[in-house]
């Protein structure tokens, strides 16, 4: 009898770890799939390389934002300091329209009308009547050097001044590599910044509705006063007027030009592809030798970073569906693992029912053979 019970003991330790080891085996990590990462870097050298092909002089400064990824794409030398020239007047127009009443009217004063020789004017004459919204107008769209001077006049006249407010709005906006000593971008050599610096002046610039209206008139027309006859001015931009360079989708922003810096664009278009809100591709030239370069370089800028943008948008079409198999598979992964357990106690559910069973028999089964051994030994 006791052989009996050691054979049926080790049976049923023997079936237990068999079932054990049979539903111990681990899963597989179905999460792991094969990386596809976009390798970024090596595009941007590819563009650029291409970019070079065009003969792009290392000196230049050029720059190339997009809005829907929050990515420079392409860029060269736009942590240079560099004279900003007539782009200084962006800072200037920014700063009366958010501190000033641009309705409000004032009238010129000889300080106004002093400028270095061949710089750009209305000319404004002294005893004029003028509105800041002019103003602004004539300081961004023919880019008048007497026009910027006089903001500054008023801002120091009506506010903290223009110097403070500067500052404040560089502090503002990280501006580190930017330092402002005058307001309509006279070459002097402590007037500096950078493309990186301008992009985050640009940026803010274009938030504001009057500023971003402002930009993209092509025309303004200046009214007689005293000697001065009516003009019709039209924007330095050559974008936004009939010329070999009109883009309909190129916009503002500011051009500008002097001995120190050469000649300078800040221009931007609406990515009509893009879904985001927030489609603007900013474009920033700079320290070039002919005004048609800078529309040249602009417009390769523009056909480059479309190609990175297109690009850019399938690999984010990519990443999108990565994450929703790896989020499928990994759904499916905890679903099986439960299924797993489920399985394994019902298995082992089995196996006790089993065993109790089996118990059960032999007791009735040996139990006659215990009664009739029994009956014989009290014989």
């Amino acid at each position: 009898m006791k052989k009996i019970q050691k054979i049926f003991i080790f049976f049923i330790i023997f079936f237990l770890l068999f079932s054990n080891l049979a539903f111990a085996k681990t899963l597989k990590d179905c999460t792991n799939i094969p990386s596809a990462e976009y390798n970024e870097m090596l595009l941007k050298n590819n563009v650029k390389n291409n970019f070079k092909n065009q003969e792009i002089n290392q000196k230049y400064i050029f720059l190339n934002y997009s809005e829907e990824f929050d990515k420079v794409l392409i860029s060269q030398n736009e942590n240079t300091k560099i004279n900003p020239a007539s782009v200084t007047k962006v800072l200037t127009s920014i700063l009366a329209i958010e501190n000033l009443d641009i309705n409000e009217k004032i009238k010129i004063i000889n300080k106004d009308t002093v400028l270095p020789q061949n710089y750009v004017s209305v000319p404004l004459i002294v005893g004029e009547t003028v509105s800041i919204d002019q103003l602004l107008h004539y300081t961004m769209i023919p880019s008048c050097n007497d026009a910027a001077k006089t903001l500054e006049r008023i801002l120091n006249e009506k506010t903290e001044g223009f110097l403070p407010l500067t500052k404040k709005l560089l502090n503002k906006l990280d501006m580190k590599d930017t330092n402002i000593t005058n307001s309509y971008g006279l070459a002097e050599k402590n007037h500096y910044t950078t493309a990186n610096d301008l992009l985050k002046l640009t940026k803010y610039c274009l938030k504001n509705p009057i500023f971003k209206d402002l930009v993209n008139n092509s025309y303004i027309n200046i009214p007689s006063y005293g000697g001065r006859a009516f003009q019709k001015r039209q924007n330095t931009n050559l974008y936004l007027i009939d010329s070999n360079f009109k883009r309909k989708d190129i916009l503002g922003v500011k051009t500008g030009y002097n001995e120190l810096s050469g000649y300078f664009l800040v221009s931007y278009k609406n990515d009509e592809l893009s879904k985001s809100k927030n489609n603007k591709i900013i474009t920033i030239v700079g320290n070039l030798p002919s005004e048609n370069l800078r529309y040249s370089v602009s417009n390769s800028l523009y056909s480059n970073s479309s190609f990175l943008i297109n690009l850019k948008r399938v690999d984010e079409k990519r990443k999108k569906l990565e994450k929703e198999e790896k989020e499928r598979l990994e759904k499916e992964r905890i679903e099986k693992e439960k299924q797993l357990k489920k399985e394994k106690i019902i298995k082992l559910l089995k196996i006790f029912i089993f065993t109790i069973l089996f118990l059960i028999f032999i007791k009735i089964i040996f139990k006659p053979y215990k009664n009739s051994n029994m009956k014989k030994h009290k014989k």
